[in-house]
């Protein structure tokens, strides 16, 4: 029972180390996509603090940020599916 414990603590940490990364660099090329379309801009109307600020906010409510789930709910799912597909047989 000890092994299971330590092996699903692993596998937290390296979920979370996932999540966190894939989070944290989805964030950073936005923002630099965002600093790169300000800089084109012939006549900006914005400062570039507030319009990066403000593309920021709309990606926080983005699919794309939604979707990042996926990496806990995805091997969540395959897990459980395999303990109930194993208790079964």
């Amino acid at each position: 029972m000890i092994v299971w414990t330590i092996r699903l603590l692993i596998l937290i940490l390296i979920l979370a180390g996932i999540h966190f990364l894939l989070a944290w660099y989805f964030r950073w090329d936005k923002r630099r996509e965002l600093e790169a379309a300000h800089g084109a801009d012939p006549a900006p109307s914005k400062s570039k603090d507030s319009f990066v600020s403000q593309g920021l906010a709309d990606y926080d409510r983005s699919l794309r940020k939604k979707l990042l789930w996926l990496v806990w709910l995805l091997p969540g799912g395959i897990i459980l599916a395999l303990i109930l597909t194993a208790s079964y047989v």
